[in-house]
C-alpha cells in the first residue's frame, strides 16, 4: 500500500493535475505523454491495492475487531474507491459531450478521496500491534504530507504564472475543466506552456523525494520491528 499510494499515486496525481501542457507534442502509445504516465502509475496503484487487500484478507481470514477496525475500514473504503476509478475512466464521455463535466467531477472526487483515505489508512497502521512499527514513523508520514501540500502550492502558483504569461488561456488544472465539456487535450497547443522548465525541475524534486520516502517506509515495514534490529546491529559492534 505504501508503494501504491505514497509512491505511484502521489506522482501520477501530480502529473495529471499540472503537466498537461508540458512535453506538448510528445506521445506514448498514441497518447499525450502526461496521460501515458498518469495511466501507467494509476494502474500500478490499482493492481497493488487489490493485490495488497487480497493478501491481507488471506492472511487474517476474517474481519478484525477492536483497535484494528478503524484501519481495516479505511482500507476497505480505499480499495473500493480505487477499484471503481478505472472503470469510471473507461466510460468517460467525449471531451465535447455535455456529460463530460459530470465525469470530471466524479473522477476528481473519487481519485482524491481514495488518496486521502489511503494515507489515513497508513497512519492508522502505525498503531497496530501486529505491524510492530515505531511511533516515529508518524513523523515521516507527516513530512510526506507536508511536502505533498507544498508541491501542490508551488505548482498551483506556477500554473497561475503560466496562465498570466501566456498569450491565450492555458488550461493547466483539471478542475478548470469541470465547468465545461471540453478537455485540456482539445486545445490546439503546439508548444509547452510558459515556465515549463520550472515545472520540470519541481517534478524531478517531487519524484526524487517520493522515491526516497517510499523506500524508507518500505524498509521500516519489511524490517519491523526495526528498532530491535538496529539495536542488535549496534550490539554486534
Amino acid at each position: 500500500m505504501i508503494v501504491a499510494w505514497i509512491g505511484a499515486a502521489s506522482i501520477g496525481i501530480v502529473i495529471a493535475r499540472y503537466y498537461r501542457q508540458t512535453w506538448v507534442g510528445a506521445s506514448c502509445c498514441s497518447k499525450d505523454l502526461w496521460f501515458g504516465w498518469h495511466r501507467l502509475l494509476m494502474m500500478f496503484t490499482w493492481v497493488l491495492s487489490l493485490a495488497g487487500s487480497a493478501c491481507i484478507f488471506v492472511e487474517l481470514g476474517e474481519w478484525v475487531t477492536g483497535p484494528s477496525q478503524t484501519h481495516a475500514l479505511l482500507g476497505v473504503v480505499t480499495t473500493v474507491l480505487a477499484f471503481f476509478q478505472p472503470i469510471f475512466a473507461a466510460f468517460r464521455p467525449h471531451p465535447d459531450s455535455s456529460k463530460r463535466p459530470i465525469f470530471n467531477w466524479i473522477h476528481w472526487l473519487v481519485g482524491n478521496a481514495a488518496h486521502i483515505f489511503s494515507i489515513l489508512t497508513i497512519f492508522f497502521a502505525v498503531t497496530l500491534s501486529k505491524a510492530e512499527l515505531p511511533s516515529w514513523m508518524d513523523w515521516i508520514l507527516a513530512a510526506y504530507v507536508g511536502f505533498y501540500v507544498v508541491i501542490h502550492l508551488i505548482l498551483s502558483i506556477s500554473g497561475c504564472m503560466s496562465e498570466k504569461s501566456g498569450s491565450m488561456r492555458i488550461n493547466t488544472f483539471p478542475m478548470k475543466d469541470l465547468h465545461n465539456g471540453r478537455s485540456p487535450m482539445s486545445y490546439e497547443q503546439h508548444k509547452d506552456a510558459p515556465h515549463a522548465g520550472f515545472r520540470k525541475f519541481w517534478l524531478f524534486i517531487h519524484v526524487l523525494f517520493i522515491v526516497i520516502i517510499t523506500a524508507v517506509l518500505v524498509l521500516i515495514v519489511v524490517f519491523a520491528p526495526i528498532e530491535s534490529k538496529l539495536n542488535s546491529i549496534r550490539g554486534e559492534y
